[in-house]
């Protein structure tokens, strides 16, 4: 690991208010390491909802579950990254 990389963010991390993750994420760095190749990228955009009686939520609409909320029923610091395309 880098000696100048951050700590990794613990579960307890994400298990606090919503926003405030959520604004904490920015300027963070999302590290993956496949076929012993370091990838990186910084999160510059972040969402934030309040469960699934928020209205703005995915769940809100389909709470059964569909392929962009089903992260909202796994375990604490799971994400959903979507990739956007220009």
């Amino acid at each position: 690991m880098d000696e100048t990389a951050a700590p990794k963010l613990t579960r307890a991390f994400y298990r606090r208010d919503p926003v405030t993750v959520a604004r904490e994420l920015l300027g963070q760095r999302l590290v993956h390491i496949a076929g012993g190749q370091r990838i990186a990228g910084l999160i510059v955009e972040t969402e934030a909802y309040l469960g699934v009686k928020d209205r703005g939520s995915f769940f809100w609409r389909t709470p059964n579950g569909t392929y962009r909320n089903h992260v909202c029923r796994w375990r604490d610091g799971l994400c959903l990254s979507q990739l956007r395309h220009p």
